[in-house]
């Protein structure tokens, strides 16, 4: 792994001499497997070979063994007098939701409708916290989305250090607000003070005990975690009534509007005529269309099958190497048809949309799935539409709407 740096977890490769003397002298080493545990990831999955303990889980982030030891080290922040700089003024019920992120007592699930704005609900609290001189944790699951983050964050706080931390980019140097990853975590221990976690419930996070694993070794005792998502599992649910986590839900959108529930259209697969004819109908509309797909070569099909009729397309999956430029010529409607898999099923925002799902009773598309693409839509109080297009309707289709009308009919002062 490139680039493999220093932060509160440090993992240095020694002979044995030199980790006895780092051990001697500053206290901080700790061996890497210690009773079937590993101190990197907290997992027991240990195997042995020559009486050398190997973890089975974490090897990807270089391999660790009994033999290795793990080099703590605290991260030392330069106090600066933040600033938070905002050109709008949150609505009276994202307000509500500011002011009880600011007096939190425990972790707590921010259960907010797409397009809330959750993102600038969590601002009060971040600068509560940079200026207390604490460390801070912004852990989102998608880099696309990290980069449009940290530039949206460096507006808001024009004089604090911010690091986006993935993949291609993993070094970390002493900033006090760092835009993560969750894989990244395991480079820390008990290192945040704060940390917000968005989309908590998509991949990767989802049913993933390894992750779980790294938000808990990246707290320090008493952080405060905010975990914020459109959709709800029942893992969360359970927690809530176990009062183990506290809950503010947002069933509205800054504009107040209703959150747009999907007609269902039946086709009989993708070149049927009913699909052109509403293409059509949305781009007269001076509507903007992307198109979702169950998988990346159904994608490429399908806009292949729309370029041959003569239609102005892109298609950007995973695979795409190329997707921010697609992004940019979408965001300026200098392209007005998008076809896409789940990969823009979250974080993205654009003008005049509208969103079609072909194939949507496909498994890729869960019911949270669903809700967050239609979730994309009329984002800005504008007029937008939503379609599930498929030869039958499946239970994670009616759901969707259910949850959204759930939603729009939660009662809400202004």
């Amino acid at each position: 792994m490139k680039n493999f740096q220093l932060l509160k977890v440090l993992f240095i490769w020694v002979d044995m001499m030199l980790e006895k003397v780092i051990k001697k002298n500053d206290g901080l080493a700790l061996q890497a497997i210690v009773n079937d545990l590993c101190n990197r990831c907290l997992s027991n999955q240990i195997v042995y070979e020559n009486d050398i303990g190997y973890c089975l889980e974490c090897y990807q982030y270089l391999q660790i063994t009994s033999h290795h030891y793990l080099v703590r080290k605290n991260r030392d922040f330069e106090r600066v007098n933040h600033k938070l700089v905002i050109d709008f003024e949150l609505n009276h019920y994202q307000k509500k939701a500011s002011n009880h992120l600011d007096n939190l007592k425990q972790d707590i699930f921010l259960h907010a409708v797409c397009g809330a704005g959750k993102t600038e609900i969590t601002l009060g609290v971040i600068f509560k916290y940079l200026n207390e001189g604490k460390s801070i944790a912004f852990v989102v699951p998608r880099v696309e989305i990290i980069k449009q983050l940290v530039r949206r964050l460096c507006v808001y706080f024009p004089k604090t250090k911010i690091k986006a931390v993935y993949a291609e980019d993993n070094s970390v140097d002493n900033s006090q607000l760092l835009i993560i990853t969750p894989q990244q975590l395991i480079k820390f221990y008990q290192e945040f003070d704060l940390m917000i976690i968005d989309e908590v419930d998509s991949f990767p996070f989802a049913n993933n005990p390894f992750l779980e694993r790294l938000v808990k070794k990246s707290k320090k005792p008493n952080c405060v975690c905010v975990f914020m998502s459109a959709t709800i599992d029942k893992a969360y649910l359970k927690r809530i009534r176990e009062k183990k986590l506290d809950y503010f839900v947002i069933s509205r959108r800054h504009h107040f509007l209703d959150l747009p529930k999907a007609k269902f259209i039946q086709i009989d697969g993708f070149e049927d005529k009913k699909i052109l004819s509403l293409i059509n109908d949305i781009i007269e509309e001076n509507q903007n269309l992307i198109i979702y797909l169950p998988s990346i070569s159904k994608a490429r099909l399908f806009s292949e099958y729309l370029i041959n009729k003569g239609y102005l397309t892109e298609c950007i999956d995973s695979k795409t190497l190329d997707k921010n430029r697609i992004l940019k010529m979408f965001s300026k409607q200098e392209l007005r048809l998008l076809v896409s898999t789940t990969i823009l099923e979250r974080g993205v925002t654009f003008k005049n949309l509208s969103v079609m799902i072909i194939e949507a009773n496909h498994r890729v598309f869960e019911t949270k799935t669903l809700v967050q693409i239609s979730g994309r839509v009329a984002r800005k109080s504008e007029v937008g539409s939503v379609y599930f297009l498929s030869s039958q309707i499946s239970k994670a289709m009616l759901e969707a709407n259910k949850i959204i009308e759930r939603m729009n009919k939660i009662p809400y002062d202004m």
